[in-house]
Formats: C-alpha cells, structure tokens, sequence
C-alpha cells in the first residue's frame, strides 16, 4: 500500500496478483479492473461510521418537537439512500405533529432493517420545553367619568353695560322656544339671548309711569309673551320682536307686584305688598281681572315671624309654592290660594337651607332651590332628593327657572347665567 504524498490526495492500495493500483475501497472487498482478482481492503481503509443526521424540529402545541434520526452501519451494511430515512423521519415528525406521540407523553423508538445486511436507525423524539416568555401588561383602561346629576352645560355673561354684560341681573326666563330673557335690577335692562348664549336683543322698555326702573320678576306665558314685574306695573312684551304689547296697571291701588308666575292655563299668579302691612297672594286674568286674593299669606301662618316671600312658582295644577327667605322654608298652596302645607328648615345640612334665594319647578313637579353655590331638589311634598354643588368661582344663584324640557337655568351675583343638564332620573 502506498501513501499519498499530500493530505488532500485519495489513498491507493495495489492488487497483490498484477500488482495494479486498487482505488479507496467502499466496501470490505474490491475488485481489480485489471486481472479480476478479488482483493481484501484494508480495515483502516473502510468508511468510517456516518455522522447523525440533523434533527427534524416541529412544533405541537406550541412546544417545539426535536426528532433525531442516526443511522449505524456495519461492514456487510449495503448503504441506504439519504432519502428514505429522511422520508421516515418526516412521516414520523408529522405524526407527533398531530397530537399522537405528544399526548401519550413518551419518546418513539422505531427499528427497521436493510434489505440484505442489518442496518439500525434510531429515531428519538423530544420535547423542548419553551423558554419563559415575558407577559403583556394589559393597558390599563380608564374608567369612565361619571356624569354629575345636575351638569353644568353652558355659561355666559360677566359683569359690564354692553351686549351680554350684566349689571346686577336677579330674573331670568325662557320662553316656548327656548329664549333667554335675564333682567337687571337696578338698571331695569332687559336683554334676550339664544339657546347657545349669543346675544340677540336688548328691549327697550316704556318710561315707567311709577318712576321707578326696578325689575323685580320676569316670567313666559305658553303664547310666546313675556312678563315683565316692575313696580305697580306688569309689562307685556312680545318675546319675538320685544314690542310692548300691554300693561296691567296697579297704580290706583298703590301695590307693587314683588313676583309673578303663569300656569300652563295662563293665569297669572303674583305676590303684591302695598295695601296692607303684609304682602298677599294674588290670581289674576291676563288682563289684570283678580280671581281670588289670601290677605297677609304668609303673615297668617307665623305672625310673631312673618315670612319674607321671596320666590313664587306654580305648577301645571295650578298649585303654588313660596320661598320664605327669612324662615327657609317653602310654602305649598291649592289652585284657590289656600294653604296646603310647608317643610324646610334653616341649617348647613344638605337636606336643609342655608342662604335660599331662588326656586323653580320642573315638569315632574320637583322643586330646585337655589342655596348659595348649591341646587338643593326636593320633591313637591318636601321630601329631600339631592343636593349639588357647584365652583365658588360661579358666585351665588338669584333666580332659578327650568324649560319645558327639563334644562335648568340660573343667574348669579357674579353677573353670569349658567345652563345646567337636569339627570335625576337616569
């Protein structure tokens, strides 16, 4: 045998018969091309044993399948085509792909043989536990915002003599169609305003006959009129144009209209003073036709503490409830002026009034006062509701009144008129 003279040159052993050069033997004989002899190859000539294969990875179950396929020989081993025994590991890594292996929990051995020398592939299967993951932090949601009971919506104003400034506003209103009309008292100025605010109107009233240009009380009637309480008189102006279109004159009886209010019927309701030492309660006709008077309301009911009525509201029955300043209380009457009942009491408590000065009544008969920076609701037998509160920066309420559709509207000693979203009962 002869060795090559460089690593990389095949080794090459001769034919002891014609002594011709033999190539690398494959298998433990070789033939000569030569003579025909059969030669014995040397055992350091015979192929060495063939490296493992790859493995075949599959996942199942999220869980990744290593399959290791080795394939031993010996030397009477005919060699088998790479091809079959990667189709066998393929076959085999489909199965545990589907379940069937993996469930059982256990490794496959499998053994086959050659066809003409024996020949063993081992084929085992693991399992690669999955590395830890890092888990999403869920993004945290907000909560929702609950909506306050009595929202505020809209503000608008501030104090000033130009369009949509206040000087001391105490009375507002708003009509059918949702106008608002806010009153200055001491100037006697009276201006009208969409439903978003904006300015559209300021009303010039007659010279008062009475020489005197307070505006005690405003009030809309279900025609589209408006009421304007100033003194002796009670103005009539039309709320689309703000032309006057009548006057209930009082003068010859020397009483002064302090509050009105109108009914769905559209009666007027009206606390005057002037005539005797307190004030009464008054119903009348559009055209100033008295239907009933209750001398000294309020005075009958406490004398040795006759209440100050500083509100008046009416509600769709014809009933009629009073503010009492002085006592914090709220007064309830029938459709013929006779006393019905009274609850409320001074104190900070929420259910209690404090510094009331402006009342209103809702469609479902609720009553809202105005207690310095709070809405206090009651029901119309005095039962308290809820009680909110709103910025100190908003200053305190003066009047209140409330829409057909349940929106309530006020104004305050800070020369605003704030909007508010009535939700009591959602």
């Amino acid at each position: 045998m002869n060795n090559p003279s460089k690593p990389n040159q095949p080794q090459l052993f001769h034919c002891p018969t014609c002594g011709a050069s033999l190539p690398n033997p494959e298998t433990a004989t070789v033939r000569c091309q030569y003579c025909g002899s059969t030669v014995v190859a040397p055992p350091e000539m015979l192929p060495k044993k063939e490296s493992p294969r790859p493995a075949n990875v599959f996942r199942v179950d999220d869980a990744p399948v290593v399959i290791h396929t080795e394939v031993f020989t010996n030397t009477t081993r005919k060699k088998e085509p790479f091809g079959a025994v990667n189709m066998i590991g393929l076959v085999i890594g489909l199965l545990v792909a589907c379940g069937v292996l993996v469930a059982l929990g256990i490794g496959l051995f499998t053994a086959f043989s050659a066809s003409t020398t024996a020949s063993s592939v081992i084929i085992q299967t693991e399992v690669v536990q999955p590395t830890d993951r890092p888990t999403a932090t869920p993004t945290p949601q907000p909560s929702p915002t609950p909506i306050p009971p009595i929202n505020l919506v809209l503000q608008f104003g501030g104090e000033g003599v130009g369009p949509g400034m206040f000087d001391d506003p105490r009375s507002i209103a708003v009509d059918m169609e949702g106008y608002i009309f806010v009153a200055d008292y001491n100037t006697g100025r009276l201006q009208k305003f969409d439903s978003s605010g904006k300015f559209l109107q300021l009303i010039k009233l007659d010279p008062p006959s009475n020489n005197s240009d307070l505006i005690f009380d405003l009030a809309t009637d279900y025609l589209g009129y408006l009421y304007v309480a100033r003194g002796a008189d009670i103005l009539v102006i039309d709320g689309r144009d703000g032309s006057l279109v009548n006057t209930i004159d009082f003068q010859s009886t020397r009483r002064l209209f302090r509050k009105i209010a109108i009914d769905p019927s559209n009666l007027i309701y009206a606390v005057v003073g002037g005539s005797t030492p307190t004030d009464n309660l008054i119903q009348m006709s559009l055209d100033g036709q008295i239907a009933w008077e209750n001398e000294g309301f309020l005075y009958n009911r406490d004398p040795k503490r006759p209440g100050r009525p500083e509100v008046l509201v009416v509600d769709g029955l014809g009933t009629t409830f009073v503010l009492d300043t002085t006592n914090k209380r709220i007064y309830k009457f029938n459709p013929q002026g006779q006393f019905v009942d009274q609850f409320g009491e001074g104190g900070n408590q929420e259910n209690q009034l404090l510094v009331p000065t402006g009342l209103a009544i809702d469609p479902k008969g609720r009553l809202y006062v105005g207690d310095s920076r709070m809405i206090k609701v009651f029901s119309s037998t005095g039962s308290f509701i809820r009680a909110v509160e709103f910025a100190n920066e908003l200053g305190g309420i003066r009047d209140l009144t409330i829409d057909l559709q349940g929106k309530l509207y006020a104004v305050t000693n800070r020369n605003l008129v704030l909007v508010f979203e009535v939700r009591l009962d959602e």
